[in-house]
């Protein structure tokens, strides 16, 4: 039978240090805090922020080091002890005061198979029931050294964190084409429409253009519960992946094809925006009453509204009329309808169209398969950790999927 080992016995942790608030947004290094580990583990990309400030190496990652949230501002404890790995291409960031490196010990242990284990159901359950605290949610150093894993031969560890790690690694491919298409998409329409310098008379409305708050009218048959919450919304790329299942009665209708913003603060300006196409043919959904639903008009392609809608141009036009008192700020639809926008090149407009609908609909199709790929990672990681699945035939289930 394979031993089972304290986290204390194989790894240390550093914890990181404050940081000056002043210098985050400035050219610098990430910031490796709470924001940038997904609930229950994983790399939250979409929240790093850059810091202007200096990263003593007692208190910086680098790529490929984990890191872990050893608190929660929750009760929900999803956060608590969840863990993070520094991806390849963030060469260097620094650790704040809520997130601590884990650093091997031990070479009984493969830094890849720790990483698994500290994602495996098992141990997360553990976290969530060791959570102290009143307001915030804390674990003890000394209940994280507590927890023990099971340790097989280091050449079955390091098999296993392969059989993971090619999953993970398509997995990240399929999504990060989908942030280079938007980004290519949106530094195309900016430079030919959106942002263009043009005189007075040749100026007209986004409503011209776009529906802007539409109704919530007939949109079709209701797609079951499914309701779409502002933490649903992403802050980079386009796709929607997750919603929460309940009744709604009020809220802003949308389909396929429609762009959903943030009309609120802090949201707006974290530029959560986007876009519908996880619909069948004549469903809808309904939404959070802070999200603003934007529509291309015809003869316009439907992802025009995304684009429109992350345009630097409109942000800031958006930003610039938000009213309301500190903290609560949000933007009128009546007011988004008037922003003044060139006019675009109708003969650029209809080629361009017809490639953004093509290339939003690949980055559908990768975005499928990603999820798809991350239901079967999610399935066999508890079972490759506790021993219960062999390596062979884990290896064998990739490889018919890759």
């Amino acid at each position: 039978m394979t031993e089972r080992v304290r986290l204390g016995d194989l790894i240390s942790l550093q914890r990181g240090t404050s940081y000056k608030g002043a210098l985050v947004g400035s050219p610098g290094i990430p910031l490796l805090g709470l924001g940038t580990i997904n609930r229950n583990g994983g790399f939250r990309r979409e929240n790093v922020r850059q810091y202007g400030g200096d990263s003593p190496e007692k208190i910086s990652a680098r790529a490929g080091d984990i890191y872990v949230s050893l608190k929660d501002v929750t009760h929900a404890a999803d956060l608590l002890g969840a863990a993070a790995r520094v991806p390849d291409d963030i060469p260097f960031g620094r650790l704040t005061q809520d997130t601590v490196r884990v650093d091997l010990k031990s070479d009984a242990v493969d830094k890849g198979y720790l990483y698994a284990a500290l994602l495996a159901p098992d141990y997360r359950r553990y976290c969530r029931v060791r959570g102290t605290g009143t307001t915030n949610l804390d674990l003890s150093r000394e209940d994280f050294y507590a927890f023990t894993v099971r340790l097989p031969s280091l050449m079955e560890q390091r098999a296993i964190s392969e059989v993971l790690s090619a999953l993970d690694d398509k997995i990240a491919a399929n999504i990060n084409v989908e942030r280079l298409v938007a980004d290519l998409l949106e530094k195309e329409s900016a430079s030919r429409w959106f942002d263009l310098e043009v005189s007075q008379s040749d100026l007209v409305l986004a409503t011209d253009y776009f529906d802007i708050g539409v109704s919530s009218g007939d949109w079709g048959t209701v797609r079951g519960q499914a309701f779409m919450e502002m933490k649903n919304v992403p802050e980079s790329g386009f796709g929607m992946t997750t919603w929460v299942e309940r009744e709604s009665a009020t809220g802003p209708r949308f389909v396929n094809g429609d762009t959903l913003v943030a009309r609120i603060t802090p949201c707006l300006e974290n530029r959560k925006t986007g876009f519908v196409d996880f619909l069948a043919d004549g469903e809808s959904a309904a939404g959070s009453t802070e999200l603003v639903v934007v529509r291309s008009k015809q003869p316009l392609a439907p992802p025009m509204s995304y684009l429109f809608a992350v345009s630097d141009a409109f942000r800031s036009y958006a930003i610039r009329h938000m009213s309301g008192t500190s903290g609560r700020q949000r933007v009128a639809a009546k007011d988004l309808r008037q922003f003044p926008m060139p006019k675009p090149d109708l003969g650029w407009l209809s080629e361009f169209g017809l490639r953004s609908i093509a290339l939003f609909e690949q980055s559908r199709s990768l975005r499928q398969e990603a999820s798809t790929l991350t239901q079967m990672r999610d399935t066999l990681l508890p079972a490759l950790i506790s021993g219960t699945l062999r390596v062979r035939d884990a290896e064998k289930a990739v490889e018919e999927v890759l």
